[in-house]
Protein backbone atom coordinates (compact mmCIF):
# COMPACT_ATOMS: atom_id res chain seq x y z
CA UNK A 1 0.00 0.00 0.00
CA UNK A 2 2.77 2.93 1.05
CA UNK A 3 4.85 1.63 -2.05
CA UNK A 4 1.87 2.44 -3.85
CA UNK A 5 1.08 5.26 -2.52
CA UNK A 6 4.99 6.66 -2.94
CA UNK A 7 4.96 5.28 -6.57
CA UNK A 8 1.70 8.16 -7.50
CA UNK A 9 3.28 10.92 -5.86
CA UNK A 10 7.02 10.75 -7.03
CA UNK A 11 5.16 10.16 -10.77
CA UNK A 12 3.15 13.32 -9.77
CA UNK A 13 5.30 15.41 -8.19
CA UNK A 14 8.67 14.08 -10.53
CA UNK A 15 8.07 11.84 -13.21
CA UNK A 16 5.31 13.44 -15.28
CA UNK A 17 5.66 16.65 -13.61
CA UNK A 18 9.23 16.85 -15.58
CA UNK A 19 7.65 15.75 -18.32
CA UNK A 20 4.64 18.26 -18.91
CA UNK A 21 6.54 21.15 -17.39
CA UNK A 22 7.61 22.79 -20.38
CA UNK A 23 8.49 26.11 -18.83
CA UNK A 24 10.35 24.81 -15.53
CA UNK A 25 11.92 22.02 -18.26
CA UNK A 26 13.66 25.09 -20.73
CA UNK A 27 14.33 26.70 -17.68
CA UNK A 28 16.25 24.46 -16.13
CA UNK A 29 17.95 24.02 -19.77
CA UNK A 30 19.24 27.19 -20.02
CA UNK A 31 20.33 27.54 -16.28
CA UNK A 32 22.51 24.29 -16.56
CA UNK A 33 23.60 24.08 -20.32
CA UNK A 34 27.16 23.45 -19.77
CA UNK A 35 26.05 19.55 -18.62
CA UNK A 36 24.03 19.14 -22.52
CA UNK A 37 27.42 19.41 -24.82
CA UNK A 38 28.29 18.33 -28.11
CA UNK A 39 31.79 17.46 -27.72
CA UNK A 40 33.92 18.20 -30.40
CA UNK A 41 32.77 17.01 -33.97
CA UNK A 42 34.35 16.18 -37.34
CA UNK A 43 31.90 16.83 -40.09
CA UNK A 44 32.60 14.54 -42.67
CA UNK A 45 31.53 12.88 -46.20
CA UNK A 46 32.23 9.14 -45.89
CA UNK A 47 32.39 7.39 -49.58
CA UNK A 48 32.98 3.45 -49.32
CA UNK A 49 33.96 3.14 -53.00
CA UNK A 50 33.84 -0.12 -54.81
CA UNK A 51 37.33 0.24 -55.99
CA UNK A 52 39.93 2.92 -56.47
CA UNK A 53 38.49 3.68 -60.02
CA UNK A 54 35.45 4.73 -58.02
CA UNK A 55 37.00 6.79 -55.38
CA UNK A 56 39.23 8.70 -57.98
CA UNK A 57 36.06 9.76 -59.78
CA UNK A 58 34.56 10.18 -56.21
CA UNK A 59 37.36 12.45 -55.23
CA UNK A 60 37.54 14.48 -58.62
CA UNK A 61 33.78 15.35 -58.19
CA UNK A 62 34.17 16.96 -54.83
CA UNK A 63 37.00 18.97 -55.64
CA UNK A 64 35.23 20.28 -58.22
CA UNK A 65 31.97 20.66 -56.46
CA UNK A 66 29.48 18.34 -57.99
CA UNK A 67 26.31 16.89 -56.71
CA UNK A 68 27.81 13.46 -55.15
CA UNK A 69 24.32 12.24 -55.99
CA UNK A 70 24.11 12.37 -59.57
CA UNK A 71 27.64 10.93 -60.10
CA UNK A 72 26.45 7.88 -57.29
CA UNK A 73 23.46 7.52 -59.45
CA UNK A 74 25.43 7.05 -62.45
CA UNK A 75 27.76 4.66 -60.89
CA UNK A 76 25.19 2.44 -59.89
CA UNK A 77 23.40 2.13 -62.81
CA UNK A 78 26.14 -0.45 -63.65
CA UNK A 79 27.42 -1.82 -60.37
CA UNK A 80 24.66 -1.24 -57.47
CA UNK A 81 27.61 -1.60 -54.97
CA UNK A 82 29.96 1.03 -56.23
CA UNK A 83 29.51 3.83 -53.95
CA UNK A 84 27.83 4.60 -50.18
CA UNK A 85 27.94 7.58 -49.08
CA UNK A 86 26.99 8.79 -45.25
CA UNK A 87 27.61 12.55 -44.51
CA UNK A 88 26.81 14.10 -41.54
CA UNK A 89 28.73 15.25 -38.06
CA UNK A 90 30.36 12.55 -35.72
CA UNK A 91 31.88 12.96 -32.32
CA UNK A 92 34.64 10.40 -31.08
CA UNK A 93 32.80 6.81 -30.88
CA UNK A 94 29.96 7.61 -33.08
CA UNK A 95 31.56 5.72 -35.93
CA UNK A 96 35.10 3.83 -37.10
CA UNK A 97 35.61 6.10 -39.74
CA UNK A 98 35.36 8.77 -38.11
CA UNK A 99 37.51 7.80 -34.86
CA UNK A 100 39.96 7.22 -37.25
CA UNK A 101 40.04 10.50 -38.74
CA UNK A 102 40.52 12.02 -34.98
CA UNK A 103 43.19 9.53 -33.99
CA UNK A 104 45.06 10.68 -37.54
CA UNK A 105 44.46 14.32 -36.51
CA UNK A 106 45.74 13.60 -32.78
CA UNK A 107 48.93 11.59 -34.14
CA UNK A 108 49.73 14.67 -36.50
CA UNK A 109 49.16 12.30 -39.85
CA UNK A 110 46.47 14.33 -40.88
CA UNK A 111 46.29 18.46 -40.83
CA UNK A 112 43.25 20.55 -40.91
CA UNK A 113 45.53 23.71 -41.93
CA UNK A 114 45.08 22.78 -46.03
CA UNK A 115 42.35 24.34 -47.36
CA UNK A 116 39.64 22.22 -48.08
CA UNK A 117 39.08 19.94 -49.38
CA UNK A 118 41.16 17.11 -46.63
CA UNK A 119 40.68 13.76 -47.94
CA UNK A 120 41.70 10.67 -45.83
CA UNK A 121 41.88 7.29 -47.72
CA UNK A 122 41.57 4.00 -46.11
CA UNK A 123 41.15 0.47 -47.47
CA UNK A 124 38.61 -2.21 -47.02
CA UNK A 125 39.67 -5.03 -48.20
CA UNK A 126 39.07 -6.88 -51.31
CA UNK A 127 39.92 -3.92 -53.55
CA UNK A 128 37.22 -1.51 -51.70
CA UNK A 129 38.33 2.16 -50.51
CA UNK A 130 37.13 4.22 -47.91
CA UNK A 131 37.42 8.09 -49.06
CA UNK A 132 37.03 10.16 -46.00
CA UNK A 133 36.30 14.21 -47.31
CA UNK A 134 37.18 16.16 -43.79
CA UNK A 135 35.27 19.16 -44.38
CA UNK A 136 35.30 20.96 -40.81
CA UNK A 137 36.49 20.18 -37.33
CA UNK A 138 33.36 21.93 -34.52
CA UNK A 139 34.75 22.79 -31.15
CA UNK A 140 32.40 21.55 -28.36
CA UNK A 141 29.17 23.43 -28.31
CA UNK A 142 25.82 23.79 -26.08
CA UNK A 143 23.11 21.15 -27.32
CA UNK A 144 19.89 22.26 -27.93
CA UNK A 145 17.03 21.80 -25.77
CA UNK A 146 15.32 19.45 -28.79
CA UNK A 147 18.81 17.86 -29.04
CA UNK A 148 19.07 16.90 -25.78
CA UNK A 149 15.49 16.51 -24.87
CA UNK A 150 15.85 12.85 -22.79
CA UNK A 151 19.03 14.23 -20.90
CA UNK A 152 17.74 17.31 -19.84
CA UNK A 153 14.10 15.54 -18.69
CA UNK A 154 15.92 12.57 -16.98
CA UNK A 155 18.31 15.62 -15.41
CA UNK A 156 15.48 18.27 -14.72
CA UNK A 157 13.59 14.69 -12.78
CA UNK A 158 16.71 14.07 -10.60
CA UNK A 159 16.21 18.03 -10.00
CA UNK A 160 13.35 18.00 -8.74
CA UNK A 161 12.87 14.79 -6.70
CA UNK A 162 16.35 15.94 -4.56
CA UNK A 163 14.59 19.46 -4.00
CA UNK A 164 11.32 17.09 -2.87
CA UNK A 165 13.37 15.47 -0.52
CA UNK A 166 15.49 18.17 0.85
CA UNK A 167 12.04 19.98 1.27
CA UNK A 168 10.65 16.65 3.03
CA UNK A 169 13.98 16.84 5.49
CA UNK A 170 13.21 20.24 6.36
CA UNK A 171 9.71 19.60 7.34
CA UNK A 172 10.06 16.48 9.23
CA UNK A 173 13.31 15.90 10.63
CA UNK A 174 14.53 12.62 11.07
CA UNK A 175 15.26 11.10 14.32
CA UNK A 176 16.57 7.22 14.82
CA UNK A 177 15.45 5.75 18.02
CA UNK A 178 18.54 4.13 18.76
CA UNK A 179 17.22 2.30 21.28
CA UNK A 180 14.05 0.43 19.40
CA UNK A 181 16.75 -0.06 16.46
CA UNK A 182 19.10 -2.23 18.31
CA UNK A 183 15.78 -4.63 19.67
CA UNK A 184 15.53 -4.75 16.37
CA UNK A 185 19.12 -6.73 15.76
CA UNK A 186 19.32 -8.60 18.99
Amino acid sequence: HDGILLFELTDELVWSKAVRDTSGLERYHELNNDLFMWQERLELGIYTCEDEGVSKVVKKAVKKGHDLVAVRRELIVERPLALKMEEGLFSMGDNNWADSVFTAISNKTLSLDSKSPRFMTLNSGDNGVILIEVVDMNAPTHKTLDEARGQVIASYQDFLENEWIDGLRLKYPVSIKKDVLYELID
